[in-house]
C-alpha cells in the first residue's frame, strides 16, 4: 500500500495518495500546461514503473490536480517533476506535495534534497527557498532553451533543515 497524506482540517477538499496507472492520463494533461517541453505518454510510464522512483498525486475531490515525481539515487532525493494545474494554483496543493517529500525524505534518514528549476519560474524559485532550498548551481541550457538553478534542501537526521533560508 502506497502512502497516503490525509487532508488538513483547514484544507478537507484535497488529498495526497500514490500516483497509479489510471493517473497518467490526467498527469500528462498536468505537464503539458506547465512544461513547454512536457515528458511524453511513453517516458512518463517507464518513470511511473521505475522501482527506485516515488510518484504521488493531490486530488481535490476525485480530480487529479497536480503531482509529483522523486528518485533516489546515492543517498540523495532528486524532485524530478513538481506539477500543479494551472486553474489549481494558489491553493496550498504545491507545497502540500513538497511537504510530502520532505516528510518522507526525513523518516527514510536521507540527507540532501535536490531538484532543478527554470531561470524563469520564480513561482517555483521562490516556493523552494521557502522552505530551505538554496540555488547551488547554475546549468547554462539546461531546458535546452532555458537556464536550469540546481537548487539542494540539507536535511539533519533530527528532521530540521540545515540549510539556512535564503
Amino acid at each position: 500500500m502506497k502512502p497516503v497524506l490525509s487532508p488538513t482540517a483547514e484544507d478537507p477538499e484535497w488529498r495526497i495518495r500514490g500516483m497509479e496507472s489510471r493517473d497518467q492520463g490526467r498527469v500528462f494533461e498536468i505537464e503539458r500546461g506547465c512544461f513547454p517541453s512536457a515528458w511524453t505518454h511513453t517516458v512518463l510510464a517507464q518513470v511511473i514503473a521505475t522501482p527506485h522512483m516515488r510518484t504521488f498525486v493531490v486530488e481535490e475531490g476525485e480530480v487529479v490536480q497536480g503531482f509529483v515525481i522523486v528518485g533516489t539515487e546515492a543517498g540523495v532525493v532528486h524532485i524530478w517533476n513538481l506539477a500543479v494545474a494551472q486553474e489549481a494554483r494558489r491553493r496550498g496543493l504545491g507545497t502540500a506535495l513538497l511537504s510530502r517529500v520532505l516528510h518522507l525524505a526525513r523518516l527514510e534518514r536521507f540527507k540532501t534534497v535536490a531538484l532543478s528549476v527554470r531561470e524563469g519560474n520564480l513561482g517555483a524559485q521562490l516556493a523552494y527557498r521557502r522552505a530551505g532550498f538554496r540555488a547551488i548551481n547554475i546549468r547554462h541550457l539546461g531546458y535546452g532553451d532555458e537556464d536550469a538553478y540546481e537548487m539542494r534542501l540539507d536535511l539533519d537526521p533530527g528532521g530540521a533543515s540545515a540549510s539556512a533560508s535564503a
